[in-house]
């Protein structure tokens, strides 16, 4: 179901290299099916896009700058996501600017609307996404009326022309989004929201909600400014880059999940922020990232700053982005099976009543691990992980009841070791304990009690008799959960790799599919 398919069949026969140079900036969509989910996509995007206007030579433009082209331009040198702020100048309520913190850009949020909806009617097999900040405001009550009747009024009029799309709906396709523009407000306005979506958040994985709460799908973002320790820039933004790609490729890869990564920051230097130094640092570190990375899994919006402009090397990220969705599927790893189907080798035993034999709690039958429940133990592997997904299906024989995946044991104490467990009890599954002394960052744990970090949605399991699945990502301490394709919950251990287990607490439970890959 990758979104490349029909259009690796023609590079594959073509050759990867003449499918990029037949791509055409202003209409690169066209050749996308339209069958393929519109979140697969990787989209170029602009941070702060409409600020080329500012004049040279002045303070503004060298703190507050961030593009070298016009929104137009921009659009036909491949950019489908616009970060737009719109924002009242002074105590002027009565007209919508673009904004960049304090600086007015010189364009309305009008003609900033205008100017993207109508290159998306010169070109109706492109879609484009804006992303709506208010900036440079207090919220004092009368100026968020103002902000919000005004983007209200905006959004009726280009929906009244056909080209703003009413509603996010979850599922959307290219073909269901071409000759359209979605748009996503990052401020809440209550039941003022009249068309597009707004986002519950804008850090981690936050929500993309219809506008009467009908719809909504997960958004994966990163957007931090990207310092590095020492005060500079380049290689500390870059690997937030590469490591929020890893991990929406991980999201996105179970199911709907849109995702947002920025390129953009800024370097602050004498109180001042200057991003042209700071994309001269990241720009070719990311190009490095995007020309070696083989695989064409999402990248959501690629937000950077000076699309297009050659001298940021904003062209060249624009072509690797465009040409992520053109590439042919990488292959496949197959991952560690850590139970062969046949007997437990590669594991053993821990039971709080060590007089029991390990035999009598865990065994094979048909293919299947059984796990009686009772006395509480845990099987676990001989070997350490780090760094992994993990995949695992379990189900209820009988009685749906309790137990766990065990993730970054350290200390194979007696029955509940140090570890983070991911919970199987029926009805909480993907829940994270701490057990053991170990600590998850921001749960609190009083002295001998079980710290918990609870599910981020709601349950996703099935009846007993029926298979679940989990996948879970351990990256250098970061553990995510999905939990039969739905994401359930996200977590940070403070402590990184170890052996893993599968519980015994309660009664029975069975277990197959236990496949690990390596990241």
């Amino acid at each position: 179901m990758k979104n490349t398919v029909l259009i690796s069949i023609i590079c594959a026969v073509a050759g990867l290299t003449a499918c990029s140079n037949s791509i055409k900036p202003e209409s690169w969509m066209s050749d996308i099916p339209d069958e393929t989910p519109a979140w697969q996509l990787s989209l170029p995007g602009a941070h702060d896009a409409a600020t080329s206007g500012i004049p040279e030579g002045t303070v503004q433009h060298l703190a507050h700058c961030t593009q070298s082209y016009t929104l137009a331009e921009q659009f036909d040198k491949g950019i489908r996501f616009f970060d737009i702020r719109p924002g009242f100048d002074g105590d002027d309520l009565s007209r919508m600017m673009i904004m960049h913190s304090t600086t007015n850009t010189g364009v309305s949020a009008d003609e900033a609307l205008a100017a993207i909806t109508g290159k998306v009617r010169e070109n109706p097999s492109e879609f484009a996404i804006i992303v709506f900040r208010i900036e440079n405001n207090d919220f004092t009550p009368e100026v968020l009326a103002a902000a919000q009747d005004s983007l209200c009024n905006l959004e009726r009029k280009y929906a009244a022309q056909g080209v703003v799309m009413e509603s996010f709906k979850a599922g959307m396709s290219v073909g269901d989004m071409r000759g359209k523009v979605l748009l996503i407000n990052r401020n809440d306005y209550g039941s003022r929201i009249w068309c597009g979506a707004h986002t519950t958040g804008w850090d981690g994985m936050c929500s993309i909600v219809s506008p009467d709460g009908t719809q909504s799908a997960g958004i994966f973002i990163q957007d931090d400014y990207g310092w590095d320790d020492d005060g500079t820039c380049g290689t500390g933004k870059a690997a937030s880059f590469a490591k929020h790609a890893a991990e929406f490729a991980r999201k996105s890869a179970m199911g709907e999940c849109w995702g947002v990564n920025h390129v953009s920051g800024y370097f602050n230097r004498d109180g001042l922020p200057r991003p042209h130094e700071f994309a001269e640092a990241v720009a070719p570190e990311v190009c490095k990232w995007l020309s070696e990375d083989k695989g064409n899994s999402p990248l959501g919006g690629v937000m950077i700053d000076y699309a297009g402009d050659p001298a940021y090397m904003g062209d060249e990220i624009i072509r690797l982005v465009i040409e992520r969705n053109f590439k042919p599927a990488a292959g496949t790893d197959d991952g560690i099976q850590l139970f062969n189907g046949t007997d437990l080798t590669g594991w053993d035993f821990v039971l709080a009543d060590p007089a029991v034999p390990a035999a009598d709690v865990f065994s094979v039958k048909d293919g299947v691990i059984e796990i009686a429940g009772q006395p509480f133990g845990y099987m676990y592997t001989l070997e350490e992980y780090e760094n992994y997904e993990l995949s695992v299906e379990w189900r209820w024989p009988a009685e749906p009841t309790n137990s766990g995946v065990f993730l970054n044991i350290k200390a194979l104490t007696n029955p509940f070791p140090n570890c983070v467990e991911h919970q199987l009890q029926a009805g909480n599954a993907g829940q994270f304990l701490a057990l053991g002394g170990s600590k998850i960052e921001g749960v609190e744990a009083p002295e001998g009690k079980i710290g918990r970090k609870e599910r981020m949605a709601d349950s996703a399991e099935k009846e007993p008799g029926e298979w679940n699945k989990a996948v879970i990502t351990v990256v250098d301490g970061d553990i995510s959960t999905y939990v039969n394709g739905v994401f359930i919950n996200e977590c940070r251990d403070m402590a990184n790799g170890g052996h893993i287990a599968l519980q015994s607490e309660g009664g029975p439970i069975q277990f197959r599919n236990v496949i690990l890959k390596q990241l």
